[in-house]
């Protein structure tokens, strides 16, 4: 089972807690995908797969999602991936705490 700060996928605007719903087709295309699977697995520890080490290829894969803004909690993201993610291509535009936020190129 997906940890709650992993509901990210489901491409939907979250509106307020963590109750989310997605599509057994989005559901099934995410468990498919190298960049979403190496994310999770680097989360909970484990080697931060070459894909999530490759500036350009995750800046293509940002593009391909659509996806603009990242929120990264130092709190709960392994440092392995903490410096996989400093090497790509974001900017940050704020942070809160351990919270930060991190636009696309």
């Amino acid at each position: 089972m997906p940890d709650l700060r992993e509901q990210i996928a489901h491409h939907k605007p979250r509106v307020g807690g963590f109750l989310g719903r997605i599509s057994a087709r989005t559901y099934r295309t995410m468990l498919k995908d190298p960049y979403w699977m190496g994310l999770v697995a680097a989360q909970r520890g484990g080697e931060v797969p070459p894909a999530l080490r490759a500036p350009r290829g995750v800046a293509d894969y940002l593009k391909k999602i659509h996806v603009t803004y990242i929120i990264v909690d130092a709190s709960h993201t392994a440092p392995t991936l903490q410096r996989a993610i400093a090497g790509w291509k974001l900017r940050q535009i704020d942070e809160e705490g351990p919270l930060r936020l991190y636009v696309s190129s």
